[in-house]
């Protein structure tokens, strides 16, 4: 069954889409009807405005999984995995020395980083991709 054409102006339009519920509304409505390559396409489009959104690369992960293009989802996983560590990393040159000093202590009595900083826990999406990662390349060392 084909989508309606009205959802296939929304690939082409892909990231002029500005209302959130409408491309993840047509992309899940072609995943139902099994068009991969429509709900990428809109998926891939609607990532370049907003490269920042866990929902799109997760669709994506899931739509290369289905489609067997690991080598893509592993890509895409390593592409995630770095925007959003880079989201959550304190950028440490608008902090002072007292301010950076209260948040270490802070972090480290909540038990979310040991004595020397390093982080304990993994924040969601990031924990999840990266055990997605590790399948994936056991996947691909098994082909």
């Amino acid at each position: 069954m084909k989508a309606p054409t009205k959802q296939k102006e929304y690939t082409t339009a892909g990231a002029d889409i500005q209302p959130e519920h409408e491309w993840k509304t047509a992309g899940r409505l072609f995943e139902q009807q099994g068009d991969s390559k429509q709900a990428i396409g809109l998926y891939e489009s609607v990532l370049k405005k907003q490269p920042a959104n866990a929902y799109l690369y997760d669709r994506l992960m899931i739509l290369y999984r289905k489609e067997k293009k690991y080598k893509k989802e592993l890509s895409l996983i390593k592409t995630a995995i770095e925007k959003f560590s880079a989201l959550l990393r304190p950028s440490g040159n608008n902090r002072s020395g007292r301010v950076a000093s209260l948040s270490k202590s802070i972090l480290q009595s909540v038990g979310l980083t040991d004595r020397k900083g390093r982080e304990l826990f993994r924040p969601q999406p990031i924990a999840r991709w990266e055990k997605r990662k590790e399948t994936i390349q056991k996947k691909l060392a098994d082909l």
